[in-house]
């Protein structure tokens, strides 16, 4: 583990696999590194030199208050730093939309190339529905101070209520959830509270870009994919068959090496 100072002062830990053009990888909702590297950061590391990190707040990283999406753009902006001044990025769900809000701030000059996994923007009413229902209940969970129900939020969520008991069961990977559930609010931040297509800032993402998502996801998420490349300038979209919302590393590694190389 390896750590940097970000311009608040703010301790951010990564890890870094292989040598070579720098990627950072930007983990998702509830996502750190005490549950294993991001998906296909060590086979990237074969051709790359890949610094995964623990988001602000979240594992071995320290957190400073309030809190604002401004202070992770500073975070990424201190590992490019790092990394040799510029580097490529690859956000996975809520850390998509936190990746292409640094690829547009931070400009060509230092981020080179966007990589985004199934990015929480949508179209879907039904989705779109689901979205505010979730940031009452997160917004009402927070005010009771329950973190186990903040864990229940977010299982309610991305509709797995049915893995509750098991997890619970698993004292130290239910603490671990527990521990991460602060941030929720601020993914609620990064992503907005509508969940709607930006449009405006898509156009703003001025570097070669690939939007993924997978075939099993379904056919409005692909539809939702091909519609964000379509928005920037230079993207390009793919879609993995037989991967879901949580991708397997061997399926989206090669796919990440042949953008990156």
């Amino acid at each position: 583990m390896e750590t940097v100072i970000s311009k608040d002062g703010t301790c951010i830990a990564y890890d870094v696999y292989g040598q070579g053009k720098p990627v950072i990888m930007v983990g998702g909702t509830m996502n750190s590194r005490v549950f294993g590297p991001a998906p296909g950061a060590q086979l990237l590391g074969e051709d790359f030199a890949v610094y995964d990190y623990d988001r602000r707040g979240r594992g071995d990283s320290d957190d400073s208050q309030p809190y604002t999406p401004a202070k992770e753009v500073e975070d990424i902006a201190a590992l490019v730093d790092v990394a040799g001044g510029h580097a490529a990025l690859c956000g996975f769900s809520a850390g998509a939309a936190l990746a292409m809000k640094a690829a547009i701030e931070l400009g060509p000059g230092r981020i080179t190339k966007l990589a985004m996994y199934e990015g929480p923007y949508t179209s879907d009413p039904a989705v779109l529905k689901e979205w505010q229902d979730y940031g009452r209940l997160l917004h009402s969970a927070i005010k009771s101070g329950d973190t186990d129900q903040l864990v229940m939020v977010f299982m309610k969520l991305v509709h797995a209520e049915d893995q509750a008991d098991t997890l619970r069961k698993d004292e130290a990977t239910w603490q671990k959830l527990v521990k991460l559930t602060p941030t929720l609010m601020c993914d609620y931040k990064v992503i907005g509270s509508t969940k709607r297509i930006p449009k405006d800032r898509l156009a703003g993402v001025k570097v070669p870009a690939l939007v993924i998502c997978g075939g099993n996801s379904g056919p409005e998420v692909a539809a939702d994919t091909r519609y964000i490349a379509s928005l920037m300038p230079q993207a390009i979209s793919e879609i993995v068959p037989g991967q879901s919302h949580s991708i397997e590393p061997a399926a989206i590694a090669p796919i990440l090496r042949d953008f990156f190389a």
